[in-house]
């Protein structure tokens, strides 16, 4: 995504949207976006939940009464929840720039925690279908 920074630099976009190209999936994003520009997030999380068997393949977290993400677990031995993030990302592009820097590439295991620890706005959209 990082080597990808410059395309978007060169958009007006005010948002982009991360996808997993891995993932089979039929969503619709606009609530997902709309939620985000509501929250005023920094980045907006699809989530969903999974049997707790399945969670420590997955980026885990916890959600407060707002929709923010309070708890972040990357693939944890022991899950303390069932919420697991999709692959999907709504991004403000400056947040994007500022927390996509050299040394985190990856969105779950390097991204999401430092915004977490920097206290940047991360909120959770759930997702039922799939």
């Amino acid at each position: 995504m990082r080597h990808n920074l410059h395309e978007i630099d060169q958009s007006d976009a005010e948002l982009v949207l991360v996808l997993a190209g891995d993932h089979i999936y039929k969503m619709d994003y606009r609530p997902m976006v709309e939620a985000h520009r509501a929250t005023g997030a920094a980045v907006t999380v699809a989530v969903r939940t999974v049997p707790l068997a399945e969670a420590s393949r997955m980026g885990i977290c916890a959600l407060d009464a707002d929709g923010r993400i309070v708890d972040w677990e990357e693939k944890p031995a022991a899950p303390k929840s069932d919420l697991a993030s999709m692959g999907v990302y709504v991004f403000t592009r400056a947040a994007l720039h500022e927390w996509m820097v050299e040394s985190r590439s990856d969105f779950g295991r390097d991204v999401i925690p430092a915004m977490l620890a920097g206290g940047a706005p991360v909120y959770g959209h759930r997702f039922d279908g799939y």
